[in-house]
């Protein structure tokens, strides 16, 4: 009589986590061990049993194993035969791969030796047969990361000035294992910049100061570069960038959500100054008032100057006054104080002279904390008052001498006898030799060389860092 031969074969499969601990979650890069045990619930011995496997998407199959007599080839185990009762315990390794959905390892009993009776179906998604088919989901979290860097062109010591264009780049690297997803980084623009342009590489968005840029692959960057032009009276421009959001978990580790650069702005006054007497009256007499005013203005701009000081030289005079307040000291500082563009201020010196001379009032140097194009060298301008006596003697402390015939209390002939030892006027009265034309030493040694031509990049701008210098010419100002 001949028996029936039958065999009930079950697969089941099962992964173990890495060694490095007993978390049931995985992250990509990770070493998995799957276990797969095949069990004969009989009653028969089931003879060339096939045992085929798919591994996940992206993952490898590693070190495929197995008792002695079995052997691998192509995805699938061939076991030559499992007694009823028994179960044949094999295993394969692989690396979790990053960036899927999912993590599936699907394995099937597909056929056992010719002849011996059941019915298989391939290892795929159509495989619904009980017992034949096992599936292992690994939970797997990804883990990007951002490296956040913001660099200034030219460098932190570039000294930008207001006006000029400034650029800036941002980068987000990932040094992580899975790619970087739905990054938001938050990028504004300084306060001091105006008209910034945007450029990104990699794709993905710039708007209102959020950077929003495409998917960053593992070893990947974004980068986006931004330009504008410099403000005045913005001291400094402070660059970052801050990761506000990522749709991947990011690694701390790995990741610098936050960066920032600082970079210092060169400020620039053009600074003009002037000196003159109040309401031109340049002459005055022993005894009268006299005033002379000084006014600062920043005309040219472009920023605020910021702590303007002007040192006056000031003849020796007697009962020197001022409307200078504390601003103002003897010595000839008067501290201007700010002055935005356009803007200016002025001084105004009096005195009553109690001697026939010259006086003469220069403004020495004016400067701030801006740097100043137009700097003037040595006298930045300068003026005059001429004193003359109000009788014509030589010595106007000198009473006039009512008993002498050139006393202008005595009447008559007032022309000098000839014989008195005066020498008649060589010229007809014209000659200008020895005459300086009521000049002061300044005046004349101005006249003497003109204009002076000076290369000008040492000084304030120069040593900011301009980096051209400026020709300008020594200028005085009446």
């Amino acid at each position: 009589m001949e028996v029936a031969r039958k065999a009930d074969l079950k697969v089941a499969v099962s992964a173990a986590p890495s060694a490095g601990g007993a978390s049931e979650e995985y992250t990509p890069g990770e070493s998995v061990t799957y276990t797969i045990g095949v069990k004969n619930d009989g009653p028969s011995t089931a003879p060339g049993v096939k045992v085929a496997h798919v591994m996940p998407t992206g993952m490898r199959a590693e070190d495929p194993s197995g008792p002695n007599w079995t052997y691998y080839k192509d995805g699938v185990w061939t076991i030559p035969s499992v007694a009823a009762g028994e179960t044949v315990e094999l295993t394969v390794k692989g690396i979790v791969p990053a960036d899927q959905e999912k993590t599936v390892h699907r394995v099937c009993v597909v056929g056992t030796a010719s002849g011996f009776p059941g019915e298989y179906k391939p290892c795929d998604e159509s495989n619904d047969m009980a017992g034949h088919v096992a599936v292992s989901e690994l939970h797997v979290v990804q883990r990007a990361a951002s490296l956040v860097t913001v660099v200034p062109e030219g460098g932190t010591n570039a000294r930008p000035l207001p006006g000029q264009k400034v650029s800036w780049t941002v980068k987000s690297a990932n040094p992580g294992v899975s790619q970087a997803k739905g990054l938001e980084i938050e990028v504004p623009v300084p306060a001091g910049v105006t008209g910034a342009e945007s450029v990104l590489e990699g794709g993905g968005s710039y708007e209102d100061g959020l950077w929003k840029p495409a998917d960053v692959p593992v070893g990947g960057a974004a980068v986006l570069k931004l330009t504008g032009t410099v403000l005045p009276d913005h001291d400094q421009l402070d660059y970052r960038a801050t990761v506000k959001k990522s749709t991947t978990p990011l690694d701390e580790s790995k990741s610098i959500k936050t960066a920032e650069s600082t970079v210092a702005v060169q400020q620039v006054a053009g600074l003009d100054v002037a000196i003159t007497p109040v309401d031109g009256k340049d002459s005055v007499k022993v005894g009268e008032q006299a005033r002379v005013k000084v006014t600062v203005a920043n005309k040219e701009g472009p920023s605020t100057a910021r702590g303007t000081v002007a040192e006056l030289g000031i003849p020796p005079v007697e009962g020197l006054t001022h409307d200078g307040g504390s601003d103002f000291g003897n010595e000839g500082t008067w501290k201007v104080g700010d002055l935005k563009p356009g803007q200016e201020k002025s001084l105004t010196l009096t005195f009553i002279p109690k001697e026939a001379k010259d006086f003469t009032f220069d403004v020495l140097s004016v400067h701030s904390d801006a740097a100043n194009p137009q700097e003037c060298q040595d006298i930045c301008a300068s003026t005059q008052v001429k004193v003359t006596a109000d009788a014509p003697n030589d010595n106007p402390d000198k009473p006039n001498d009512p008993d002498k015939p050139n006393s202008p209390d005595t009447p008559g002939d007032q022309t000098p006898p000839p014989g008195d030892g005066q020498e008649p006027p060589a010229d007809g009265g014209g000659s200008k030799g020895g005459d300086d034309g009521g000049k002061s030493l300044v005046d004349q040694v101005l006249a003497s060389t003109g204009s002076s031509a000076m290369w000008w990049g040492a000084g304030a701008l120069g040593a900011a860092g301009i980096g051209a210098a400026l020709l300008i010419t020594a200028r005085r100002r009446r």
